[in-house]
């Protein structure tokens, strides 16, 4: 259902499904306009439903998107920070930007975006048209020698991992889930991030 609660996070935001959808079609009408000639963002912020939007809202305008742990070191941060464009983020970053990447304060750009919150996505033509094999998302996982790696995900590959994790978890009413997983892994963009987007599931 619309009205059903779809987030909760630690800071009492609570966004139904109608929440989630009214304002990821503004953020992401606001993202393309703002930063159509961007092919990678990062994202460097602790869990919050603004960062879980964000996400969201970057898929929906063709953006790729790199979230960066902030528990990760410095030598892992920098890596990523130099795939990107432009970084997001909730306070001035302590970390050094290389050249050329400009911040974004987060809250700045929610506060924009609410002026065309209601505007159809597919009314803007800065919006790129969005194939299931187009680059959705970098994220890290761990392969066999229990090293991080660079991982790529596809809106195919998201959508797959969705309806995979549905059938496992058997969501077909409403469920509650606690989960700390970072958006930064693989596995935390799919199930924390898209399933409860997706799903009955009630993330907090």
């Amino acid at each position: 259902k619309n009205s059903s609660t779809a987030i909760l996070d630690a800071d009492g935001n609570e966004y139904t499904y109608e929440d989630l959808i009214d304002k990821a079609t503004g953020l992401s009408n606001y993202l393309a306009y703002q930063f159509s000639e961007v092919e990678t963002t990062g994202i460097y912020a602790q869990r919050t439903s603004s960062v879980l939007l964000l996400n969201i809202s970057l898929a929906m305008a063709g953006i790729t998107s790199f979230n960066i742990d902030p528990l990760s070191n410095e030598d892992s941060k920098q890596k990523i920070l130099k795939k990107c464009d432009v970084l997001f983020g909730e306070t001035n970053p302590t970390l050094p930007l290389p050249e050329g990447v400009n911040f974004y304060n987060i809250k700045d750009i929610m506060a924009r975006s609410v002026v065309i919150e209601k505007v159809s996505v597919k009314g803007n033509k800065n919006i790129k048209a969005i194939q299931k094999n187009d680059l959705a998302a970098l994220v890290i996982e761990k392969n066999e020698q229990d090293e991080w790696i660079e991982v790529k995900l596809t809106h195919q590959n998201i959508l797959a991992s969705v309806k995979g994790l549905m059938k496992i978890f058997n969501v077909q009413k409403e469920k509650r889930v606690l989960s700390t997983i970072p958006f930064a892994t693989a596995y935390g963009y799919s199930f924390d991030l898209w399933l409860p987007s997706c799903s009955p599931f009630f993330l907090f």
